[in-house]
């Protein structure tokens, strides 16, 4: 048995310098600085339980990265420099040369012109298959980008074979395209397809994307109530990070009262009390998801109260009331008022917040203007978080949600800045928007339009 770090480098200084800042593996990595000036980069493995404990002596998971290493060096594809690997009792580790750079989901989100990026990926992806490389972790923080070309990390999940088969080239290309997928225009895509040389896997690599979206949020669901990186844990409490000193405060006023829930305004907070379990679970459980996705179309949500036998369940949520108002009030009040650029601002900002929630799977059961809120400088919120579901949006959706949308806002919204905003739904071709807005518009006919304006509730009818 393995009792203490034996390092397989054949450098034995970096060896006796590795060897004083190690001791038994925990997950994750480390930077070192030499004396020279230049920086190694350690990554740690830690092995838990009886299958962990037997991989770790026959096969450690330092060892398998770096003869992985070994393998594409060979083939010519750029990696970090390898420096070799240590075994211990409890884990293994792998050493490599620090690379200064970024990663290219980094790089794409920060860059101008993004379609030299997307080739230059196109043409990696396609040198992985051509050499026979399959990575079963190929998301975009996995390829940095050094010296203005792209290296392979995290190599432990790397398999090297004579070819991969098509289903592992899908792999590769949907693992490395779904965290930016919905951020690409329709042209930038086809480019993608195109400098790859596989226009005809796009149908199948866009559903496999789609899969695994589902899945990660599946993950992250089954996680919502438990101690993660997002949630911590207190007695009955679960809080989102940071908000765990979060009180109520002085009471204010009660906001809402009705069947489903009590809405109630504290000095520092928002208190929603719900009536069932199963919308306050659903409504932690989306905020969570939400949180994870970096996705602030919501009011921050602080912390959820389990409920007993004694009490209902409650969010303790961010407080909105002196910052704006819902839209359909805003529309009511304010709409007529507004000068043509002002009318063309605001279209602007609530075209790219629904943008915002079709490219992330965003959709609404109950998309009424009272649940749109709107702030003073026209950052849009979605209220009745429990409302919310995490799918691919199709039209089906799309008209769904307008329709509501439509005849929840008052009837003296001009047709052509409703239309407008149906032609900026840039993830639908011309004639998807053209059908969007005829069922709409058929839908809506056949209703009321019902909506809280400045004076109460108002009822409308199109006829009119």
């Amino acid at each position: 048995m393995i009792q203490k770090t034996v390092w397989f480098i054949e450098n034995k200084d970096l060896r006796n310098i590795l060897a004083s800042h190690c001791g038994e593996p925990k997950r994750g990595y480390k930077i070192i600085e030499l004396k020279d000036g230049r920086k190694i980069f350690l990554k740690s493995f830690r092995e838990k339980g009886l299958l962990g404990f037997i991989r770790n002596v026959f096969f450690p998971r330092g060892k398998k990265e770096f003869q992985v290493f070994k393998k594409l060096a060979d083939l010519s594809i750029p990696t970090p420099l390898g420096f070799g690997y240590g075994v211990s009792r409890t884990g293994s580790f792998s050493v490599w040369e620090y690379l200064s750079g970024e990663s290219y989901l980094e790089k794409f989100n920060t860059v101008g012109d993004r379609m030299p990026l997307i080739k230059m990926l196109a043409h990696f992806l396609k040198d992985l298959k051509l050499k026979g490389v399959r990575h079963d972790d190929l998301h975009l923080e996995n390829i940095i980008i050094s010296n203005d070309r792209p290296v392979l990390v995290d190599l432990h999940k790397v398999k090297v074979k004579k070819e991969i088969n098509r289903k592992e080239e899908i792999s590769n290309i949907s693992h490395a395209l779904h965290m930016v997928y919905n951020e690409m225009n329709e042209k930038e895509k086809e480019t993608f397809f195109k400098f790859y040389g596989a226009t005809d896997l796009r149908e199948a690599v866009e559903s496999k994307i789609e899969a695994l979206r589902e899945h990660w949020i599946k993950r992250k669901v089954k996680r919502a109530f438990r101690k993660t990186s997002i949630v911590s844990v207190k007695d009955c409490f679960r809080f989102i990070k940071g908000f765990e000193e979060i009180t109520e405060g002085r009471y204010l006023l009660t906001l809402k009262k009705d069947k489903k829930v009590d809405v109630i305004r504290y000095e520092n907070c928002v208190k929603k009390i719900y009536k069932s379990k199963m919308r306050l679970k659903k409504a932690w459980i989306n905020s969570v998801v939400l949180e994870y996705m970096k996705l602030k179309i919501t009011p921050q949500i602080f912390a959820a109260r389990i409920p007993n036998f004694l009490s209902k369940g409650f969010i303790l949520m961010e407080d909105l009331t002196e910052k704006g108002e819902e839209l359909d009030r805003y529309l009511d009040g304010r709409y007529e008022s507004l000068k043509y650029s002002e009318r063309k601002f605001f279209l602007k900002r609530i075209s790219t917040f629904f943008l915002e929630m079709l490219k992330h799977g965003v959709f609404h059961r109950d998309l009424k203007g009272c649940n749109v809120f709107v702030t003073a400088d026209k950052t849009f919120y979605l209220l009745d978080v429990e409302d919310i579901e995490f799918k691919k949006v199709g039209i089906e959706d799309v008209v769904r949600m307008l329709t509501k949308l439509n005849n929840t806002i008052p009837k003296k919204i001009y047709v052509k800045d409703r239309l407008k905003f149906v032609a900026s739904l840039r993830t639908f071709s011309k004639n998807e928007k053209r059908e969007i807005w005829k069922r709409v518009a058929e839908k809506a006919k056949r209703e009321e339009i019902v909506y809280e304006g400045t004076q109460g509730l108002i009822r409308e009818k199109w006829e009119s």
